[in-house]
């Protein structure tokens, strides 16, 4: 049988997340837009 390993991150990983997204998130939401999706399909 083989052992999951599950990752939990660190406080200092998300914050390094978080610069490496800055500017990037305001662009791309990370939610679903119905508007763009629909002139998507």
């Amino acid at each position: 049988m083989k052992t999951e390993v599950i990752y939990s991150p660190t406080i200092e990983a998300v914050q390094k997340a978080a610069i490496n997204l800055n500017g990037i998130a305001l662009k791309t939401p990370l939610v679903k837009n119905d508007q763009y999706s629909k002139k998507i399909i």
